[in-house]
């Protein structure tokens, strides 16, 4: 008599096998979400940076082009530049998280769209200037501060 075997799996094997299938699902879904969370933090800090480099070139580019006596208005949060590349004045300052800059009183563009935090622009001596930012970005939760201090025209 020949006994006649079944084929296929065993219920246990089929219990193994979906069991390493969703251990393996696991791990992919991890590496995706921690893949994805790490790029949207990259690509913020990057945006912030972006923010921080053009706000800071561009009042470089100013203060450098004037003189201590055209710096006007210096308070904690704005800055006047008057009389500088024949353009009458130029400003910028604060207003709630966005940096703006203006040239004679019209608003040209934000410096920084959002997450600015602190602006501070101070006179160090006759013929410098120190330009501090701090902006964050709390959907990551990650700050940064940068600091210049720009020499101005003799």
């Amino acid at each position: 008599m020949n006994a006649c075997r079944n084929k296929g799996f065993t219920l246990v094997e089929l219990m193994v096998g979906m069991v390493a299938a969703a251990i393996l699902a696991l791990m992919f879904g991890a590496m995706l979400f921690y893949g994805y969370t790490g790029w949207v933090r990259l690509q913020a800090m990057a945006e912030m940076e972006r923010s921080g480099a053009l706000a800071m070139h561009t009042m470089s580019r100013v203060f450098r082009g004037a003189t201590a006596t055209k710096i006007k208005n210096v308070s904690g949060s704005s800055v006047i530049v008057s009389n500088v590349n024949s353009i009458a004045s130029q400003s910028f300052y604060r207003s709630g998280e966005t940096l703006k800059y203006g040239i004679n009183g019209v608003d040209r563009m934000n410096l920084v769209e959002t997450g600015l935090t602190a602006f501070v622009c101070l006179p160090v001596s006759n013929n410098e200037v120190r330009v501090m930012l701090s902006l964050r970005v709390p959907a990551v939760n990650m700050t940064m501060s940068l600091t210049n201090i720009i020499t101005l025209r003799n």
